[in-house]
């Protein structure tokens, strides 16, 4: 499963496994399966395998799985050995991205962005602060890749769960796709790489990503100390 994170490439990565004559990845991509309070049947869920009977390998992919708090424990018990993929990317980029995002679906005016997310500072310390569907969208905390990767490694063991950038893999494609191959235990392919949504905005205020660089300095120190993500070509 591609769990995360949020505006950090898991459409592109998933289009490109796609291609993999091993992998089946499922259409539509984001389930929302095990984010919810109240999973589904198995039986339901694995429908949306069927089309990938005899394939080795079948995954799906939805970036709020490494979110949603108790997510991580639904999964574990559904399927403890389970392989997770975690794709980071710059999260003053990705919180400007999110942001723009929520306004072209019309969730913010775009005259309140920095506004909105001032006001909502308390995302900053906790990853979630309502029940789901009913909690901010997390323009801050979805960030915080820290928090959400140590949730994963209390249910999953650190074999179980491969870390990428969204720099390297725009940069290195083959050399991060080949990693993520071995990890899966896929022979390694030549892909072509299918960008998907991306879109052109104009560019942020300099106080927001000011702001915002300021919200992650400690938290980017944080993953590269604790889990030796490089995060200094980061904002």
């Amino acid at each position: 499963m591609i769990v995360g994170a949020m505006k950090a490439g898991t459409s592109t990565l998933h289009a490109t496994l796609a291609q993999h004559p091993e992998i089946f990845m499922t259409k539509p991509k984001e389930l929302h399966a095990w984010d919810m309070p109240t999973p589904p049947p198995v039986d339901s869920y694995h429908m949306h395998f069927e089309r990938g009977r005899g394939f080795a390998i079948r995954g799906e992919s939805t970036p709020s799985y490494a979110y949603h708090p108790g997510t991580m424990e639904r999964l574990a018990r559904y399927n403890p050995g389970l392989k997770l993929i975690f794709i980071m990317r710059d999260p003053v980029k990705r919180a400007i991205s999110h942001i723009n995002h929520s306004v072209r679906l019309r969730r913010l005016p775009e005259k309140d962005l920095f506004g909105e997310l001032l006001a909502d500072q308390r995302d900053m310390s906790r990853l979630d602060v309502k029940p789901f569907r009913q909690s901010p969208y997390g323009y801050h905390a979805r960030g915080l890749y820290h928090l959400q990767i140590s949730r994963m490694r209390r249910f999953f063991d650190a074999t179980q769960i491969h870390m990428l950038r969204l720099e390297d893999f725009t940069e290195a494609p083959q050399e991060e796709l080949d990693r993520i191959c071995d990890f899966l235990g896929a022979t390694r392919q030549s892909l072509e790489v299918t960008s998907k949504g991306v879109k052109k905005y104009d560019p942020a205020p300099p106080e927001l990503i000011s702001y915002l660089s300021t919200c992650y300095r400690l938290p980017n120190r944080i993953l590269a100390e604790d889990f030796g993500v490089k995060t200094d070509d980061w904002l």
